[in-house]
């Protein structure tokens, strides 16, 4: 089982825990330099949480795979930055075959380095990657508006974190919100 579907597994199986989106990005393999594909899960816990210090526990212990990396919750006076995790694999290999041919008369009398005949070979691989990420929020309230909106997708107001703490983000989750 590749890593992408051991932390989806694990987190649907995280009782403290709603995933609440999943999305996809697929790259062209044939241009991209980046990962071939990524993929971003938002969860949220189903009793908000509203410190770094809560959110970086339960970050923590979200699935038993090992992060490729991190980045950690972090407190500010006015704002608190979320964090997230990082779950890198190989899925593949793009192998790329490129011939170069010269044609003219007084570059292939100097008899170039690597070419036989006019002709010149070469092939390179490249490693094919997806990179799972995993965004936890303090509760599915702001989850969703990250989701929708494209609001505090990295961090939020301290003042916008205290409003969120009311009667809207209880209600979400005494319905028990699932996408």
């Amino acid at each position: 089982m590749n890593a992408f579907k051991k932390v989806l597994n694990d987190l649907y199986a995280n009782q403290e825990i709603t995933v609440v989106d999943i999305q996809t990005t697929h790259f062209d393999l044939f241009c991209s330099d980046l990962c071939a594909e990524a993929i971003k899960i938002v969860v949220a816990p189903k009793k908000g949480l509203y410190t770094a210090v809560e959110l970086q526990e339960l970050m923590l212990h979200l699935t038993k795979q090992t992060p490729s990396t991190k980045d950690s919750f972090t407190d500010y006076e006015n704002r608190m930055e979320f964090g997230k995790l990082y779950f890198d694999e190989k899925i593949g290999v793009r192998k790329t075959r490129t011939e170069t041919v010269i044609t003219d008369d007084s570059i292939l009398a100097k008899n170039p380095e690597g070419f036989e005949q006019g002709r010149r070979i070469a092939e390179y691989e490249r490693e094919l990657t997806r990179r799972t990420w995993v965004y936890l929020y303090p509760n599915v309230q702001i989850a969703l508006r990250a989701v929708h909106d494209g609001e505090d997708i990295f961090g939020i107001d301290r003042i916008d974190l205290d409003r969120f703490r009311g009667r809207t983000a209880r209600l979400i989750v005494r319905l028990e919100f699932q996408p």
